[in-house]
């Protein structure tokens, strides 16, 4: 149980990153880039990390069609996830 509990959050996550926080961080490394490029500081290691993880990202991926649904379907599953889980664990709540 705790192994498929731990998968289904791992694959959650995953997607969450890879839908909506993988732009922000994206955007964030670019601006920290900009940011020290002013001061005139270099930082390697923040470009080598752009260049290994981000050298090829969709554009505009919130704008589909086919993420909204996944993303509605995802909080379904979660939702009807934690309702099960009420049900699977009703006989402990009976002894009580």
């Amino acid at each position: 149980m705790v192994v498929y509990l731990a998968l289904f959050f791992s694959l959650s996550i995953n997607y969450i990153y890879s839908v909506f926080l993988q732009e922000i961080i994206h955007d964030t490394i670019g601006v920290t880039m900009k940011l020290f490029d002013s001061l005139k500081i270099e930082v390697h290691f923040i470009r080598y990390l752009e260049m290994a993880v981000f050298d090829h990202r969709q554009k505009d991926v919130l704008h589909d069609m086919n993420v909204l649904i996944d993303t509605l379907l995802l909080v379904l599953c979660c939702v009807l996830f934690v309702i099960a889980l009420r049900f699977w664990t009703a006989p402990v709540y009976l002894n009580y």
